[in-house]
């Protein structure tokens, strides 16, 4: 590629973006930015994608954009910085053949490719998590608490986001161990373990003992309610000289998952669990078909 020409070509293009589109100055800057970090990568890898050393405009197809995607998408780029390379590099190739430097737009039908990994999969076992719920708890409030947390985020899947998102609770224990959680905006019920309902059951008390109802649901010692910043770090407390001290909580939940559907479970119920419609990120641990969630929670999961 021919720097001088492509300097050229992105000066005559940020006057496009400004006079003819009206774009910002600063997105046009990441654009240019972007558009020059795609040529980059093309010259450090010419031999691998096969163009010669003399290639232009014209030799870059939907097949050099899609490798460069997909490399990039292997190293967890977030989908927002990949959307916006992609937008500036089609945009450029709309410019070049709009104004004729170029004879035809060879990416004008690609399409951005989203990223459908499977869930990860870590190499701990169920065995292994059991024994970090057998630990004694601190018969304090942060002990129950960083406790059910933990339940919460293995049990069911939760995030922090959802945690902190918990406004009160009710549960039943027959026919079997249920939560109803009223969310913000929602109610729905959940399954859970008879042990996880003890932890929690202790946590209340101790909330209790603090604050008189109503009250936040997630509290500290001095009855403040947690954001889910604190409520990460107090899951991170919990953690701390275990084999998950180092495990994002999106891990563990795979965990979970993984565990779930190792000792049976069915697609639609890792659905639920998880919350994703996304079969394709759950094609690992693809089983028969769905009966019942609680049903199958109380005979599959490791925290039943």
């Amino acid at each position: 590629m021919d720097q001088i020409n492509l300097e050229k070509r992105l000066n005559q293009y940020a006057i496009y973006l400004q006079v003819e589109k009206g774009i910002a100055l600063s997105s046009i800057r990441t654009y240019l930015n972007a558009i020059r970090y795609f040529f980059e990568f093309c010259s450090r890898f010419e031999e691998k994608l096969f163009i010669s050393n003399q290639w232009d405009f014209e030799d870059i197809a939907n097949r050099e954009v899609e490798i460069f995607m997909q490399e990039h998408q292997q190293k967890n780029w977030k989908p927002n910085t990949l959307t916006t390379y992609f937008t500036g590099i089609k945009s450029f190739y709309k410019f070049l053949h709009e104004k004729n430097i170029i004879s035809k737009n060879s990416l004008r039908h690609l399409k951005l490719k989203k990223n459908s990994n499977p869930i990860f999969l870590a190499n701990i076992n169920a065995e292994e998590i059991e024994l970090l719920f057998q630990r004694p708890i601190t018969a304090t409030l942060v002990g129950y608490r960083n406790r059910i947390l933990f339940e919460l985020v293995y049990g069911l899947g939760f995030s922090c986001e959802t945690l902190s998102q918990m406004q009160s609770l009710l549960w039943y224990d027959s026919p079997s161990p249920t939560i109803e959680i009223q969310f913000c905006k929602r109610k729905q019920t959940f399954p859970i373990g008879s042990q996880a309902l003890s932890v929690l059951e202790q946590y209340l008390q101790k909330r209790n003992q603090i604050n008189t109802n109503p009250s936040p649901l997630w509290i500290d010692q001095t009855g403040k309610q947690l954001s889910s910043i604190k409520i990460a770090e107090a899951l991170k407390e919990e953690l701390q000289g275990t084999c998950l001290q180092d495990e994002k909580l999106s891990i563990i939940r795979n965990i979970s998952a993984k565990h779930f559907a190792e000792n049976g479970a069915d697609v639609r119920s890792l659905q639920e669990l998880r919350n994703t419609k996304k079969l394709k990120k759950l094609e690992e641990l693809r089983k028969e078909e769905f009966d019942d969630l609680v049903q199958q929670y109380q005979k599959f999961h490791p925290r039943r």
